[in-house]
């Protein structure tokens, strides 16, 4: 675990705040990480009145529900506002920008890329092949609570983002997918404040991302709840709400959070809204799975065989 300080912060200044936790993002890695095999990047959108150490890292433990859902991940949690709550709380911050929230994603797999090889191989640069791994890596966007903010903006550059190009080691170019290619989905934790429209379209698009969504009923008081049942009413007449688990036809889960805690309700119900997410398990991609000629029904839509760490041709230029 490393709470690191970022040039692309949503939030504070590198080396200009009282406190550095300010403008820094905590990228983990689950235990027994193998960039050898299928991984996911999970962005976490904390919600009010958070410290990164504190509640994301220590009572919330976010790490932890990755490795109890079996994901073979990395953990990139951006401090948003720090400690606040109110409309301070909900801020996007720079992930408002153009274009930032893809610059944050490219920092965010150098840095994944450094710390990778430095702590596995000791190598003061990252190999060229853990880069490219890493910026093509699939990512899911998870939000609690006020954290829809950022979440939000995050998705809607994805619907914008056109495809990027990279010079490699070598001098060869080296093409990236989008920001939109690499965002699978949206895990959301009672959070659907505002932009319930943006995961309408989010979720209508032809490759029909998924959105995995909870809320703590109400009796429809809450604006959570609310949005919740609007989603459910379209995407129950679209045809692509499941009652199970997504997939490339039914992409949209939506369920009561029965804790009715909304303060832990990251520690209650992350876990179980992942384990909705087909082929993004590491039991998705070992054993018998690994052996079949034709996958299941959306596991190739949302697994990832098709993002498995494969070393770069040498340079023949």
């Amino acid at each position: 675990m490393a709470l690191t300080p970022f040039v692309y912060a949503p939030f504070g200044t590198p080396g200009r705040n009282a406190i550095g936790e300010q403008s820094s993002t905590e990228l983990s890695f689950v235990r027994n990480f193998d960039i050898t095999k299928p991984a996911v990047m999970v962005f976490f959108a904390h919600g009010h009145r958070v410290m990164l150490e504190r509640d994301v890292v220590r009572r919330q433990a976010v790490l932890a529900q990755l490795e109890k859902a079996g994901l073979n991940a990395v953990l990139v949690a951006p401090q948003l506002a720090y400690n606040a709550t109110g409309p301070a709380g909900d801020s996007p911050g720079r992930f408002a920008e153009p274009g930032f929230a893809t610059k944050f994603f490219e920092e965010a797999a150098q840095k994944l890329a450094q710390m990778h090889d430095q702590q596995r191989h000791n190598l003061g640069r990252p190999k060229p092949e853990t880069l490219d791994t890493f910026r093509k890596m699939p990512i899911i966007v998870t939000s609690y609570s006020g954290g829809y903010g950022a979440a939000n903006a995050v998705i809607e550059e994805s619907m914008r983002a056109v495809p990027l190009v990279h010079m490699g080691a070598g001098g060869q170019l080296i093409d990236q997918p989008s920001l939109g290619q690499r965002i699978k989905g949206a895990v959301l934790l009672d959070t659907l404040y505002g932009g319930s429209d943006t995961y309408r379209r989010f979720a209508s698009q032809t490759h029909r991302p998924f959105v995995v969504s909870n809320y703590i009923p109400t009796n429809g008081r809450n604006l959570t709840h609310i949005s919740n049942t609007v989603l459910h009413a379209h995407f129950s007449a679209t045809g692509q709400l499941t009652t199970g688990t997504v997939n490339a036809r039914q992409n949209v889960k939506i369920y009561h959070a029965t804790s009715g805690d909304h303060v832990n309700l990251v520690q209650d119900t992350l876990t179980r809204s992942l384990g909705y997410i087909p082929g993004y398990r590491v039991a998705d991609v070992v054993g018998p799975a690994v052996a079949r000629t034709t996958p299941t029904a959306g596991t190739a839509q949302y697994g990832w065989r098709m993002h498995r760490h494969t070393p770069l041709p040498p340079n023949t230029g």
